[in-house]
């Protein structure tokens, strides 16, 4: 899942894993990583924690419920940044479902906040897909994908970052997925759960 600050994207996932019991991968950032023998791509989670703002806890039921039974998720005395956080462990805890290392990559889902207008899912086109990846998904002067920081794979330039852009874009379905307002978030997990996948789910 992919999209700018304030998307949708914690809350979304939270409640996917709530209702479904998906498996969590990373509440922030991820390496999207090809695997040229097969032809696929992986996505391996960075063990950053889960930030997750007071709203959102909020609104998703699982940590409403923890928060007013005494749950003080806080790093030192106060929120970071206005934000809870949590490691992968502790929300994966909370919600009873596993944390992934890596997963297979089936679909990109880019989330937009669209106010006024319907809730909407919409499967790019192959050459309208690029726009979005790049805007929401790669960060080509991002120290964490240009610095082998975790010894995943070998440093990445821009344009090494540009050229994985253009390949993911070409080979895993994207689908752009509009909202109105906070309530409609709720809706989304049951919409996003039956979108078909690529080849490499």
């Amino acid at each position: 899942m992919a999209g700018r600050p304030g998307s949708g994207k914690t809350t979304v996932a939270l409640g996917t894993a709530a209702r479904y019991g998906a498996a969590l991968l990373a509440g922030d950032r991820v390496i999207c990583h090809p695997d040229l023998a097969r032809g696929t791509w992986q996505v391996i989670g960075l063990p950053l924690a889960w930030r997750i703002a007071p709203g959102t806890a909020r609104s998703v039921p699982t940590l409403a419920h923890a928060l007013a039974a005494g749950l003080n998720p806080r790093r030192g005395e106060a929120l970071v940044d206005g934000k809870y956080e949590l490691t992968g462990a502790e929300t994966a805890g909370l919600f009873g479902v596993p944390v992934l290392p890596v997963a297979a990559l089936g679909r990109v889902v880019v989330l937009e906040h669209a106010p006024g207008q319907a809730v909407s899912v919409t499967e790019l086109a192959p050459d309208d897909r690029m726009p979005a990846l790049a805007e929401t998904l790669f960060h080509p002067d991002d120290q964490l994908f240009t610095t082998d920081w975790l010894g995943v794979h070998p440093p990445l330039t821009g344009a090494a970052v540009a050229e994985r852009a253009a390949r993911l874009a070409q080979t895993v379905p994207v689908y752009r997925v509009t909202w109105p307002e906070p309530a409609a978030l709720a809706v989304l997990p049951d919409l996003l759960v039956g979108l078909p996948a690529g080849l490499t789910q």
